[in-house]
């Protein structure tokens, strides 16, 4: 390990031993200079030069060791000063492009490269290492961004898809309900006008039915409206726009409902808008199977997960039974799935529907390159 650092160390550790050298050259070229000078400068102004005989004054002795001691201090300054600068001025050099790459970085130009040029150390080796850096993430920006398109076009896609299957589910309905009510309507319309001059006492019972038959066939409609006029949760938490469309449906329809809420907190959007799908279709089986008066909504927390539940007092039917030619529980199966839910149907012929649907309150259990710009480094 240490010889690792020793050689990883190695041109910083020379680098300074050179500056100490050369500054100590340095130092000792002016001290030179300095005390010579000084001596001369003594020895012209007065009368008896230094080291002119064998042995000193005492005033001698002082003033040689103030021209050493002055000549020394001054070398020091000096030297120290200018070496200081000169260093102290290329640090800060390389240390200023270095911060002006990274704030570039930070702004989000990271095409921007620095020019690394000079004899090779550390600073240089740095200034290399985030030139490789702010490649690979131009790189990673460039293929998120390529990422974030091919999800644009998924969500594109899956909108287009989730609306053609709407499209489909729809014409099914209408196909399973409304139309094969509307056909009955004209086949009795037709035996209506054929018996009319024949047997009048036989048409009115097939009036009956024809009105009775209009007026399933209008509930059967307004039933499938429903998903045509959502009530939107933009604003509003799930309880809420709930509560709106259930004020919305159930009164046209001679239905009592009630409501009730126990420990249910915010959920994500994502959750909250398939909830209340679920119950929007839940209700709607209601409309137009039923035949109930009373509906019962429920939305309740129990530890981890919730639980939404739709009851109503219809005719019920049983769970058991493949039931043709309906969709609504096949929906409510899949959007539960979806989320990664549990569908629960309890019923009985006779004695009314419950839906329930368990959610855990977490979700499912568990281009071209920037313009190049340029620092330069080193030198």
């Amino acid at each position: 390990m240490f010889r690792a650092l020793d050689s990883r160390f190695k041109s910083v550790r020379w680098s300074l031993l050179l500056a100490f050298v050369r500054t100590t050259a340095a130092a000792l070229v002016v001290f030179v200079g300095l005390a010579g000078g000084a001596f001369s400068l003594y020895n012209w102004l007065s009368a008896t030069p230094l080291l002119a005989h064998d042995s000193l004054t005492v005033g001698q002795w002082a003033v040689l060791g103030a021209i050493l001691l002055g000549s020394g201090l001054v070398a020091i300054l000096v030297v120290g000063l200018a070496g200081g600068y000169s260093t102290s001025r290329a640090q800060q050099e390389q240390m200023s492009t270095l911060l002006e790459a990274t704030l570039l970085w930070a702004n989000g130009r990271l095409g921007h490269r620095i020019e690394v040029v000079g004899d090779e150390n550390e600073i240089l080796e740095l200034a290399d290492a985030l030139n490789g850096m702010a490649e690979r993430l131009e790189d990673q920006v460039l293929a998120l961004g390529r990422l974030v398109d091919k999800n644009e076009r998924l969500a594109q896609q899956a909108a287009g898809l989730a609306t053609m299957e709407e499209r489909q589910r729809l014409a099914r309905d209408l196909h399973d309900s409304v139309s094969q009510q509307l056909f009955a309507i004209g086949m009795t319309a037709g035996a209506v006008a054929k018996l009319y001059d024949r047997d009048p006492d036989r048409v009115r019972p097939l009036i009956t039915q024809l009105e009775e038959m209009a007026s399933k066939s209008q509930a059967e409609m307004r039933a499938l409206l429903l998903h045509l006029r959502p009530v939107e949760l933009e604003g509003r938490s799930l309880a809420e726009a709930l509560d709106r469309f259930l004020q919305d449906v159930c009164p046209r329809h001679q239905i009592r409902y009630d409501m009730e809420l126990n420990g249910v907190v915010r959920l994500s959007d994502g959750m909250e808008a398939h909830l209340f799908r679920i119950a929007q279709e839940a209700v709607s089986n209601v409309v137009r199977h039923a035949s109930a008066t009373k509906l019962g909504v429920k939305l309740m927390r129990e530890g981890e997960r919730v639980c939404l539940s739709v009851s109503d007092d219809g005719n019920g039917f049983d769970p058991k039974q493949q039931r043709g030619g309906s969709y609504g529980l096949q929906s409510i199966q899949e959007r539960a799935e979806e989320v990664g839910g549990r569908l629960e149907v309890r019923s009985r012929p006779g004695e009314g529907t419950e839906v329930r649907v368990w959610v855990s309150l977490y979700g499912k259990e568990r281009g071209e390159r920037d313009e190049q710009h340029t620092s330069v480094i080193g030198g």
